[in-house]
C-alpha cells in the first residue's frame, strides 16, 4: 500500500486528470515519474496500470472512429492486450450490426484460442441485439455447447447484478482504479456464474468479493481488512474467493 504522502499526492493528480479526461496532462506527470532511478515498486505498479489505462482508452477511442469490424476481431485475437482489455473490444463490437457479421461470429464462438468469459460476454451482446437464433461455443474445455439466445436471461440487466454495481460505486467512488477493477472482478464472477448455468442469487453481495479480490490485487491491506469486518462468514467467503480463482482462467 502506498504510505508516502510525496507519491500518495502524484497518483492522486493522475487519477484526478484521468477522471477529468485530460489525459496529456496525467500521461505527462507519468513520464516524468518513470523517469525518476528509483520509485517504489507499490507505486511503479500502480502508475503502469494508470498508464495502461490511458493508453488503451486511446487505443478504444480510435477504434470507435476509424477501425473497421475486421482489425476488431484482429485485435480480440492479439497478444498485445490482455483479459481486461479484450472485454472492452469485446464491448466495441456492439457498435456494428452483428446480425450481418454473423458467420464471423460463429467461427469466433468457436475458436478455442478464445477464452470462454470473453465468448459468453459476446453472446450477451447477440442477445442484447435480439439475434434470437441457436448458436454453438465450443469451451476451452473441448466440450460443445448450444445456445437459445431467444431463452437465455441477460444478467447485466437483472436487479442483483445492478444491485452489486451501485454497491462498488458507493463503496469505492473516491478511488477510480480500485473502482473499475472491482466492476471487471464482478462481471467476471456474474459470466462465470452464466457459464456454469448458476441461477442470479438474491443478497449474494458479490460486490463483496469483488473488492476484496481488488484489494488483494493492489495489497491495500485497510481495504482487505475493512471488507473482512463485514463478513459474516469469513471461512465460507474465502471458500466462494478460492473456488471463483480456480474456475478463472485468464491464460487466453
Amino acid at each position: 500500500m502506498i504510505k508516502n504522502n510525496y507519491y500518495k499526492e502524484i497518483i492522486s493528480n493522475i487519477e484526478n486528470f484521468i477522471n477529468k479526461k485530460e489525459y496529456a496532462k496525467a500521461s505527462k506527470i507519468i513520464e516524468e515519474e518513470l523517469k525518476m532511478p528509483y520509485i517504489p515498486f507499490d507505486v511503479e505498479k500502480k502508475i503502469n496500470l494508470l498508464k495502461n489505462n490511458i493508453d488503451f482508452f486511446l487505443i478504444k477511442k480510435n477504434l470507435k472512429k476509424d477501425i473497421s469490424f475486421n482489425l476488431y476481431i484482429k485485435n480480440l485475437f492479439s497478444n498485445k492486450y490482455n483479459f481486461f482489455e479484450k472485454i472492452e473490444i469485446i464491448e466495441s463490437l456492439d457498435y456494428f450490426d452483428l446480425k450481418s457479421e454473423i458467420l464471423v461470429i460463429k467461427n469466433i464462438l468457436l475458436n478455442q484460442k478464445l477464452n470462454d468469459l470473453l465468448k459468453f460476454k459476446l453472446l450477451l451482446i447477440l442477445k442484447k441485439q435480439e439475434i434470437n437464433i441457436i448458436i454453438n461455443i465450443l469451451l476451452n474445455s473441448g466440450k460443445k455447447e448450444s445456445f437459445d439466445l431467444k431463452r437465455i436471461i441477460n444478467f447485466y440487466e437483472s436487479k442483483e447484478f445492478a444491485k452489486d454495481s451501485i454497491e462498488i460505486e458507493n463503496y469505492l467512488f473516491k478511488d477510480p482504479m480500485l473502482k473499475n477493477l472491482s466492476f471487471s472482478i464482478l462481471e467476471m464472477i456474474y459470466l462465470l456464474n452464466f457459464k456454469n448455468n448458476k441461477m442470479i442469487i438474491k443478497n449474494s453481495s458479490y460486490y463483496l468479493h469483488s473488492i476484496y479480490l481488488t484489494s488483494i490485487f493492489f495489497k491495500d491491506n485497510d481495504l482487505k481488512n475493512a471488507i473482512k469486518k463485514i463478513i459474516n462468514n469469513y471461512d465460507f467467503f474465502i471458500f466462494q474467493i478460492k473456488n471463483f480463482l480456480y474456475d478463472l482462467d485468464l491464460k487466453k
